[in-house]
């Protein structure tokens, strides 16, 4: 095994790899290993019917192949990345990319992060993130250079923004598809998460007692849109508006479009500074309600939407601009708070490395 000295060495960075974030923890990835190549491929069975051409999915993979790179260099190995996604590729499992290792590498200190790394749902305190960290943050993305930065720690431009993530949350509870997805996703108690080893925790969500028995009761969809007309979607997204505002910032990232390359090179800055972040002792919490939906409009034309949330998308992506004149003319691909809040105290699970493999 000429590019990766070992097995063993092997099943490590791609454990590494599968340790990445993923949209509502759906691990949407598939492994081959051949000739010295290592092929990541997507698992179309685990979308999820909110994606949009799979931008999400993409950016999940982005992250993987950044933890995959990362930690083959405590190995002394470099990684080259070969795109190969076809999107018209109709096949069950589409190929990603295929990752060729050579040595001469030295290690990345951002690579003791990747087990640390989690989604902290918590309220976070409202003390400052100091400029130095932003600053760092920053440079972890610095060799991504068609992915844009946006930071923000103005408590008027947060309260701003949060009213856009509460608007943007409204989709999961408003329409059909998405609200069936949420219940897709779902893992009531420790043993279910135990049993699919992937999806939500609902210990991770960080949801007052008593949430578990009303969360339950809104499967039925019939209950949820007449409860939707007494004002509940509205209701449920409060704890978004709270959240942002309880955080020490927040970040944005966008690309000039809408392509794969583009996707994946978000994906992969986005992980570089998730675990920039967790080195320097900061919580995260991507949201991405607002991405995705605005995406909704933009990129499917609103195809997948009633004409009524086609307005409120328009009106996201209105505001959006307004509040962020820089992103005008940029796809947004992820928003994230950001702040000191007490540690995770569930994790995500992940299913095994060898479930990956074909």
């Amino acid at each position: 095994m000429e590019g990766m000295a070992t097995v063993e060495h092997l099943k490590d960075v791609v454990t590494a790899g599968v340790a990445a974030p993923s949209p509502d923890n759906n691990q949407p990835w598939r492994f081959r290993w051949e000739q010295d190549r290592l092929t990541i491929l997507l698992d179309r069975s685990q979308a999820l019917p909110s994606d949009v051409h799979h931008m999400f999915d993409l950016l999940s993979a982005g992250a993987v192949i950044e933890n995959i790179t990362i930690a083959a260099t405590q190995h002394g190995r470099s990684t080259e990345i070969e795109p190969l996604w076809d999107p018209d590729d109709p096949t069950e499992f589409p190929q990603v990319a295929e990752l060729r290792f050579s040595a001469g590498a030295r290690p990345d200190p951002l690579a003791e992060a990747i087990p640390a790394r989690c989604t902290n749902r918590l309220l976070y305190a409202k003390k400052p993130v100091p400029d130095q960290h932003w600053e760092h943050l920053r440079a972890s993305v610095a060799a991504f250079p068609d992915v844009h930065l946006h930071i923000t720690a103005d408590r008027n431009q947060l309260k701003a923004l949060a009213r856009l993530v509460m608007l943007a949350d409204r989709f999961r509870f408003e329409y059909p598809a998405f609200h069936a997805e949420i219940f897709r996703q779902l893992r009531f108690t420790a043993e279910e998460a135990e049993r699919t080893r992937d999806g939500l925790d609902f210990r991770t969500l960080a949801l007052p007692p008593g949430s578990k028995l009303l969360i339950k009761a809104l499967r039925s969809w019939s209950l949820m849109s007449r409860l939707n007309r007494l004002g509940l979607s509205r209701a449920l997204t409060w704890p978004s508006y709270g959240s942002v505002l309880r955080s020490g910032g927040a970040v944005l990232l966008s690309v000039p479009e809408f392509t794969f390359v583009h996707i994946l090179a978000a994906g992969r800055a986005f992980e570089r500074l998730w675990l920039a972040a967790t080195q320097l002792g900061l919580a995260l919490h991507p949201l991405g309600s607002l991405p995705i939906f605005i995406a909704h409009e933009e990129i499917l034309d609103g195809v997948k939407l009633t004409p009524q949330h086609r307005q409120l998308a328009r009106r996201l992506a209105s505001r959006l601009r307004e509040w962020a004149p820089a992103l005008s003319s940029r796809v947004l691909m992820m928003v994230a708070r950001l702040g000191y809040g007490p540690p995770c105290r569930v994790r995500s699970l992940r299913r095994p490395v060898e479930s990956f493999f074909e």
